[in-house]
């Protein structure tokens, strides 16, 4: 083997290295400029894609409240408000898989009421398929491999950065279509506004529901207390004359007058809850709304440019040393 490279000690020979690449220097910029080429031509091939981003924060409200007070806390559980008892997590929600298929299968209009199945063409069968795929159960299969395919391309698209003190969530998604980037990420803000909401909304229903079944049974009990005392009076008609029957008395009347305050209580708790339920607000707010991409995001030809002069450089050194080190010996 040749030892031009090394030194007698067995050492790496650096300076005989630069002469090597300056001898062949028109070899390694040849070389650069061919890799520069290939690649940029590649980057030309590939589909642009155009990225979108949207900043969504959870809204924290404290003036909204079912049940206020200290009985109502005790009668209701919690003081907290509708939006802090639902502890919802948009990052949860963004990720979820009920929302990525509703994404994946609905017609958009920037795709010309096409799903995004279609969109990316993935719902194209191929010829075997054609020729084997007759059956209705195969074609039902067929289909749902395509939905995975759609929802492992579809998480491939959409980033989420989520800020851990602040709590705000930065969703970007880049599509072929600058338009529909921001279309889809419109609909993801609108579900996750529809989904809370619809919580929300039976949460306080829940609620009512609640207090109405509570105003029943204390209405039961309360009617159970009238005709305990009336019972009590027309048998005892001189019970004042009895301290015993008067007690009696007192204690019949300290019930009535306790169910009578819970009546009072759960009926202005009730009034509360469907005065709430009209003034349920929003549960997240948009802090920068999706705007059309100016310029596409991917391919980046200036870095496949680079890449390939860094690559043509560092194949043509490559090759140098290769040939250098298995060049015959020189006698």
């Amino acid at each position: 083997m040749n030892n031009q490279l090394f030194t007698e000690d067995g050492e790496f020979d650096l300076g005989q290295l630069i002469r090597l690449l300056y001898k062949g220097r028109n070899a390694v910029v040849k070389n650069s400029i061919i890799f520069a080429i290939i690649l940029t031509f590649i980057s030309y091939l590939q589909t642009p894609l155009y990225t979108s981003t949207i900043s969504i924060f959870k809204i924290n409200e404290n003036n909204i409240s079912l049940l206020s007070g200290d009985i109502g806390s005790i009668l209701g559980g919690s003081d907290n408000t509708l939006n802090e008892r639902l502890q919802i997590d948009i990052k949860d929600i963004i990720l979820s898989e009920n929302l990525s298929k509703k994404i994946v299968n609905n017609n958009w209009e920037h795709t010309k009421n096409e799903n995004l199945m279609k969109f990316w063409e993935l719902d194209k069968p191929g010829f075997l398929s054609n020729l084997f795929s007759n059956n209705e159960n195969k074609s039902n299969l067929k289909n749902r491999k395509v939905e995975a395919v759609a929802l492992e391309e579809f998480s491939k698209r959409i980033k989420i950065n989520e800020n851990l003190k602040t709590g705000l969530v930065t969703i970007t998604l880049s599509m072929e279509n600058r338009e529909l980037s921001v279309e889809i990420l419109n609909y993801i803000n609108n579900f996750i506004l529809d989904f809370s909401s619809s919580n929300i909304f039976t949460l306080a229903d829940k609620e009512i529901q609640y207090l109405n079944q509570r105003i029943d049974l204390v209405d039961l009990e309360l009617e159970d207390s009238k005709n305990n005392l009336i019972l009590f009076l027309e048998a005892n008609k001189d019970y004042l004359q009895s301290p015993s029957l008067n007690r009696q008395y007192q204690d019949l009347k300290q019930i009535l007058l306790f169910k009578e305050s819970i009546m009072i209580t759960l009926l202005q708790q009730i009034e509360i809850a469907q005065l709430n339920k009209v003034k349920i607000s929003p549960v997240v707010g948009i802090l920068d709304h999706p705007s059309i991409a100016p310029k596409k995001s991917s391919p980046k030809r200036t870095l496949y440019l680079i890449s390939g002069l860094l690559f043509g450089f560092i194949f043509s050194i490559s090759m140098m040393i290769y040939r250098t080190l298995n060049r015959p010996y020189d006698y």
